[in-house]
């Protein structure tokens, strides 16, 4: 796939708040992105960029080809003309007539905001047609894994591109809590081998009639326990 779109050291700031800094993304075409981050980072400005709804306060970026964009903010901001449509219904038919009227990318933000079941069903399967290069933002997480193949991640007011979908990125981000985890369990493993060890030659010094036999035994049992149940958590 080619470089349909590229952004250099592009920063956006709304007086002294700093939106987007000094960010480096491609986009290649025909891809399906999915944009992440937390609210409030700076997702829809970015799209507004894109859509040329706005201007970058710094840097550049260029479209490698004459492309035909279809945009849709969320539902809120425009001003629908079909009274009788919901907002759901609205956005489907929107994003209908600009798949007929074959643009070559169609940038959505949170399209799936006022949608029933049914529709927003609908739409997914629509786009899911589509071949064209898709932006997406959306708090539908089953729908960006259904249609998004790549990723811009928002952190700390830079942007960085994810070489897989949503699940691989949650997965990724757990890795580190799985290895603290697992970095946890061998600690204890070790502690409890250590008092295992201790116990194991108290016991040879002591006999089976004193009363403090008896006690270091059901240390010892208890240890054994925890040392099988750790053992099976860390399988």
């Amino acid at each position: 796939m080619s470089v349909l779109f590229r952004a250099q050291k592009m920063s956006k700031a709304y007086g002294n708040d700093e939106v987007l800094k000094a960010i480096d993304i491609e986009i290649l075409e025909g891809e399906k992105i999915g944009i992440v981050g937390d609210n409030g980072c700076g997702k829809s400005t970015l799209l507004e960029i894109l859509a040329g709804k706005l201007q970058p306060s710094k840097g550049n970026y260029t479209w490698y080809r004459d492309a035909s964009i279809a945009y849709m903010p969320q539902v809120s901001q425009i001003e629908w003309d079909e009274e009788t449509l919901s907002g759901g219904e609205r956005t489907k038919k929107h994003v209908q007539e600009a798949l007929y009227q074959k643009h070559h990318i169609l940038i959505l933000d949170e399209p799936t905001n006022h949608m029933d079941l049914h529709v927003r069903e609908t739409l997914e399967q629509v786009l899911e047609s589509y071949q064209g290069t898709l932006l997406l933002i959306t708090h539908d997480t089953y729908m960006m894994k259904r249609l998004c193949t790549r990723l811009l991640v928002f952190e700390n007011k830079v942007i960085k591109r994810f070489e897989g979908d949503l699940e691989a990125y949650e997965q990724k981000q757990m890795e580190p809590i799985k290895k603290k985890s697992s970095n946890c369990e061998q600690s204890q493993l070790l502690c409890i081998e250590h008092e295992l060890a201790y116990l194991i030659g108290y016991l040879s010094q002591v006999k089976q009639e004193d009363p403090q036999y008896q006690e270091l035994e059901q240390r010892y049992k208890a240890c054994l326990v925890k040392k099988q149940q750790l053992i099976a958590v860390s399988k």
